[in-house]
């Protein structure tokens, strides 16, 4: 096997262990109700979460699936069991508000003597939205916009969110008065903490920003006081099962596990790429110009500041094209860096699988990095990974092979 074709395989192996199918079937046999009543799953894998589901879903029981354009699984459409909505990411459109609209109608109808099942991933943040009074989708659209291009981690973009939204931080659940709530989510945040993934959307009881969550240039503009008037029907008996069901621990994990049964060394196992990607590019290949032969796991979400007209690529395909830059001419390294939900910002590719010949074997790869047109760089010199959407989200994975 070439560096390539294992560098590949080691990703896959860390992603198939998060897929939403499989963690929510076991989640489910944990700690799940034995039938489904109302199920409402929301995100970029969720379609692939309903899939763990859907055989504690009896015939009459009522199901929601709103996710990203182009993420139904077709084994879903063809089961026929859930109404599936579909909205855009990373910038929310007007399916977006439709889709929020129709989740808060779902779960204000469920009865108190059924139970609701939420499955949540990333991703919701953008796919369902309600908005507040005299903020219309144009100012969405410039916010998410501008949160998205200057360089701000997930945590800081999403306290922003809580705060403009109707439903999130809790506020969609509230609104519900069933007695028994399950809800599991995929972790694609650092924390792994149920009120930063998808900004809350699946977080039971309200979410109160600090100041400092929030970035200066966006403080006169949040609605801190969004809970003011709304009536919380969910009730005081109501017994909440709420649980984290996959994250990047455990793709990291399955990640490694796979190099070491084929013999591999395991040098570095550890989330650390948080943080501006030339920094993070920086870091890794020095660890990598002075570890010894093996493999290297690293985990994630780096984060890039955009020019004004950024060309085609994402934070995976800039990472890879800045190790690209840094380890040209060296023979014996190469390196994957994805998204575990295989889509990397708003192209339809996943990262970028280099070695120390990419960088050199067109011109350009320079202003490709200066222009964040990484992507187009990656594509023509054959080093672009597309995957297809996977059924998970739980950040970025970054493996490196040393011979």
């Amino acid at each position: 096997m070439d560096a390539r074709a294992f560098l590949t395989a080691c990703w896959s192996a860390g992603v198939e262990r998060v897929r939403g199918e499989h963690t929510v079937r076991s989640a489910l046999e944990e700690s799940g109700p034995d039938r489904i009543d109302n199920l409402l799953a929301v995100g970029k894998a969720a379609s692939s979460m309903c899939l763990g589901a859907l055989d504690r879903l009896p015939p009459r029981a009522r199901g929601l699936l709103i996710t990203k354009y182009g993420h139904v699984d077709a084994g879903l459409q063809e089961a026929g069991r859930m109404e599936i909505l579909e909205a855009a990411h990373p910038v929310p459109d007007l399916h977006s508000l439709a889709a929020g609209r129709r989740a808060v109608d779902f779960v204000e109808s469920v009865p108190e003597t059924e139970n609701l099942v939420m499955l949540v991933s990333g991703g919701a943040s953008a796919l369902v939205e309600l908005l507040p009074a005299g903020f219309g989708l144009p100012e969405l659209e410039r916010m998410t916009g501008d949160l998205l291009s200057r360089g701000f981690d997930i945590t800081r973009i999403n306290s922003v969110r809580r705060c403009m939204s109707g439903i999130k931080g809790g506020r969609l659940l509230a609104r519900s008065r069933t007695e028994f709530l399950y809800v599991y989510a995929i972790s694609d945040v650092p924390s792994d903490d149920i009120a930063v993934i998808g900004s809350g959307i699946g977080a039971v009881g309200p979410v109160f920003e600090g100041s400092r969550d929030i970035p200066a240039e966006f403080s006169d503009l949040v609605r801190v006081s969004a809970w003011d008037g709304l009536e919380h029907a969910r009730s005081d008996r109501c017994r909440v099962t709420q649980r984290v069901i996959a994250s990047n621990t455990l793709a990291r994990k399955a990640a490694a596990r796979y190099a070491a049964q084929r013999g591999y060394r395991v040098v570095t196992n550890e989330e650390s790429l948080h943080g501006p990607v030339e920094e993070i590019s920086a870091r890794i290949h020095d660890v990598l110009a002075g570890g010894v032969r093996g493999v290297y796991v690293w985990g994630g979400e780096p984060t890039v500041v955009l020019p004004t007209a950024p060309g085609r690529g994402g934070r995976n395909q800039h990472l890879a094209l800045c190790m690209a830059r840094r380890l040209r001419g060296v023979r014996n390294i190469s390196l994957i860096a994805a998204g575990t939900d295989g889509t990397d910002g708003p192209t339809d590719a996943a990262g970028g699988v280099i070695d120390g010949r990419v960088f050199d074997s067109l011109p350009g790869g320079d202003d490709a990095l200066a222009a964040a047109d990484s992507g187009s760089f990656l594509e023509r010199t054959g080093a672009l990974f597309m995957t297809g959407p996977t059924g998970t989200n739980v950040m970025d994975l970054v493996i490196a092979v040393k011979s």
